[in-house]
C-alpha cells in the first residue's frame, strides 16, 4: 500500500464516500494533505483515524464527543460509549412508549385505518391518543411530573372503571406540579378508598345531570352536606390540605375542570361553579369538588 492515498483510493479501500471524507476533513476530525495540484492525500495513520471516526459515528455518538476523544489523551472511549448507551436507552425506552401509545390508539397496532367518511375514526384514534400518550393518565389530564409507575398504572386502571367521557383537549391540558404531588402522595394513603369510592358515585351522578340546574344545585347541598358530616379519613385530609393553596387558583384546577364538566353536560359546568360559591358562601375550604373539614 502506497504511503499516500488519493481520496478516491481511500474511498475504495474503506467504503466511506469521498463527500463524508471531505465533511468530516470541513469538521476538523480529519486532516488531510493538500498537493500543489489541489489533490488531498491521506497517509495510514489518517486512514486509521478516519475509519475509527466512522465507526463511532456509526453507532451515533456525536461529532461533539468524537472531536473531544481525538483531541484529549484524557478522554476515556468507554466513559464516553457508557454516557452514549444510556442516552440510547433512554431513547429505545422513549420509542416504545410512542409504539405502545399507538397500539393503544389504534385496534390492532399494525396500522391506522382509513377514517370513515364522517372522520369518526380518526376522531375516536385523537380521542385515545390524547389520553393515553404524553404523561396524560386520561380523565384528569397530563402531569407537569409524571407519576411513578404504580401509581400511573393505579390510576389508569381506577378511570378505566369510572368509563367517563373525556374531551380530547382536556386529556392534554397540562396538571401544575402540586397535582403530580397530590395523586403521587393519595395513592399510598390507606384513605384513598373512601375518597375514590365518593368520587367515582358523584361522578356518576353528575354525568347524569343533563340540563337539570335544579338537580345540579341539590346535588351541590347535598354532597357538602355529607362531607362535612362524614369528612374523609385523616391521612388523606392532611395531604389536601397541604397541597391546596398550590392548586385553588390554578388555571387547569379552576377553568380546566369547568371546561372538562361543561362538554359532559350542561348541568354538569352549573355543578362546579355553584359548587364553589355554595363552599364560599359556608366558609368552608374546598379542592375542587372535595370539602375539608375544619
Amino acid at each position: 500500500m502506497a504511503e499516500q492515498l488519493l481520496i478516491g483510493e481511500v474511498t475504495a479501500l474503506t467504503g466511506i464516500a469521498s463527500g463524508r471524507i471531505r465533511h468530516y476533513e470541513k469538521l476538523g476530525l480529519l486532516r488531510a494533505e493538500h498537493l500543489s495540484n489541489g489533490y488531498r492525500v491521506f497517509g495510514i495513520a489518517q486512514v486509521l483515524d478516519l475509519l475509527r471516526i466512522d465507526l463511532l459515528r456509526s453507532l451515533g455518538i456525536s461529532i461533539k464527543d468524537i472531536r473531544r476523544l481525538l483531541e484529549s489523551q484524557q478522554s476515556s472511549l468507554g466513559d464516553v460509549l457508557a454516557q452514549h448507551r444510556a442516552m440510547l436507552v433512554r431513547q429505545r425506552d422513549r420509542l416504545d412508549r410512542l409504539i405502545a401509545a399507538i397500539d393503544a390508539a389504534t385496534d390492532s397496532g399494525l396500522a391506522i385505518r382509513c377514517a370513515d367518511a364522517d372522520g369518526n375514526d380518526n376522531e375516536r384514534i385523537l380521542r385515545r391518543l390524547a389520553t393515553s400518550h404524553r404523561d396524560s393518565i386520561g380523565v384528569i389530564g397530563r402531569l407537569s411530573t409524571p407519576l411513578s409507575p404504580p401509581a400511573a398504572a393505579m390510576y389508569a386502571a381506577l378511570f378505566d372503571e369510572w368509563q367517563l367521557p373525556v374531551p380530547a383537549l382536556f386529556g392534554q391540558m397540562v396538571l401544575p406540579e402540586a397535582a403530580s404531588t397530590l395523586l403521587e402522595e393519595i395513592a399510598e394513603m390507606p384513605g384513598r378508598t373512601v375518597l375514590f369510592d365518593r368520587l367515582r358515585r358523584l361522578a356518576s351522578e353528575v354525568v347524569g345531570l343533563g340540563e337539570n340546574y335544579d338537580a345540579a344545585t341539590q346535588l351541590v347541598r347535598t354532597w357538602i352536606d355529607e362531607q362535612m358530616a362524614d369528612p374523609l379519613p385523616d391521612d388523606v385530609v392532611a395531604v389536601l390540605k397541604r397541597v391546596r393553596p398550590l392548586l385553588e387558583h390554578d388555571p387547569v384546577i379552576v377553568q380546566g375542570f369547568r371546561t372538562w364538566a361543561a362538554s359532559i353536560a350542561p348541568a354538569a359546568a352549573h355543578f362546579l361553579d355553584e359548587m364553589a360559591r355554595e363552599t364560599a358562601r359556608r366558609g368552608v375550604q374546598a379542592v375542587s369538588v372535595i370539602v375539608l373539614p375544619p
